[in-house]
């Protein structure tokens, strides 16, 4: 991290700024970071000399770094032979490690990665394969977004060219060089030097793909697919998509699901519901629903009952039973309205196909 030189956005004024200024590059939501790596080419090291040759096959430093949408650098790794993979470089680095201390919701701020990184709940990366519409938009946004940390470093790399060829040195001397042209970059940006951009094509392809992805960064990328990319004027996904999202949903484990609840929307509570419903033991089901409904606004508690209740393979009067399990310890802990309890008592009489006397 660079606390002294504009580092990573730890307070809410800094994460307020990010926010706002990667939002206006493409619409992409919540972004504080944009996090990638590059290599510096390095001689011929005496020792471990196979650990630093790349996939392109010559000898580097593996440097990963995130910025601001400004391409000011807000963290740097620069200890890592070329033959190291990003995933492994993001894995062992402080910004990682923070990230999953404090990170705790959408409202921390998220980074965005390319796919050789791991798809988290604070780090997003692209859809591999976007069958649809809404994930094509969702990979042009993040690809426009994601940019400016590419063209950070061939910023970096045009206003330092030592970085641009072999340096001639040992690979703990080059890992300083490589944090002194960042700082001295940083300084350079706030004072308003003059820079020379690098073009469009001068980007590196991914590392190898990743495929250590955890199931509720995927949610939180589903979420935000469908919550920001979605066209106005074809609102339905098609069926599809939504059979292998609640595919993903039903082999979360349950305090996943849970964070995905209270992250969510409308449009994927029926998800959450069967996924609960399939992936939770028979006699857990109501204990868990009620920790569910509890965490809930009001306003979902009918939508996510209802879900429940057409998931469940119920008899005639399993929705009443159930939702006086349900609505009495509701009633007793006090957030629920009474209007809520009253209509989740309708949806149970409803459901069970029977008249109010009955």
């Amino acid at each position: 991290m660079l606390p002294r030189f504009q580092g990573f956005p730890t307070t809410d004024r800094h994460r307020h700024r990010s926010k706002n200024g990667f939002h206006a590059i493409r619409g992409f939501p919540s972004v504080i970071s944009a996090v990638d790596g590059t290599h510096v080419s390095i001689q011929t090291p005496s020792e471990d000399e196979e650990q630093y040759v790349n996939r392109k096959h010559f000898h580097s430093i593996n440097v990963q770094a995130s910025s601001d949408h400004r391409g000011v650098f807000s963290s740097i790794n620069a200890i890592w032979p070329g033959s190291t993979h990003d995933a492994h470089v993001f894995r062992t680095s402080e910004l990682f490690h923070f990230m999953e201390t404090h990170h705790h919701g959408l409202e921390d701020g998220i980074l965005l990665g390319d796919s050789a990184y791991p798809c988290k709940p604070y780090m997003l990366t692209p859809y591999l394969h976007p069958a649809i519409e809404a994930l094509q938009h969702f990979n042009d946004a993040h690809c426009s977004t994601r940019n400016v940390i590419e063209r950070a470093f061939g910023v970096l790399k045009r206003r330092f060219h030592i970085l641009h060829t072999e340096i001639r040195m040992k690979p703990l001397k080059v890992s300083k060089i490589m944090v002194c042209c960042v700082v001295l970059h940083n300084l350079a940006k706030l004072w308003g030097e003059p820079e020379e951009f690098p073009p469009e094509d001068d980007q590196q392809p991914p590392n190898v793909l990743n495929h250590d992805d955890d199931m509720s960064g995927k949610a939180v990328r589903e979420y935000i697919t469908m919550q920001y990319f979605r066209n106005a004027d074809n609102a339905r996904i098609d069926k599809e998509h939504l059979t292998r999202m609640e595919t993903t949903f039903m082999i979360i484990n349950f305090h996943q699901l849970l964070y995905c609840i209270h992250i969510t929307d409308r449009c994927m509570l029926p998800f959450c519901v069967n996924a609960i419903h399939l992936c939770i033991p028979e006699l857990q089901v109501t204990s868990n629903m009620l920790q569910v409904l509890d965490g809930l606004p009001d306003k979902y508690k009918y939508t996510f009952l209802s879900s429940y209740f057409k998931a469940s393979s119920l008899d005639k009067y399993g929705p009443l039973l159930e939702c006086w399990k349900l609505v009495t310890p509701l009633r007793q802990t006090g957030p629920t309205s009474k209007h809520t309890l009253v209509s989740m008592c309708k949806l149970a009489i409803e459901s069970s196909h029977c008249d109010i006397e009955s």
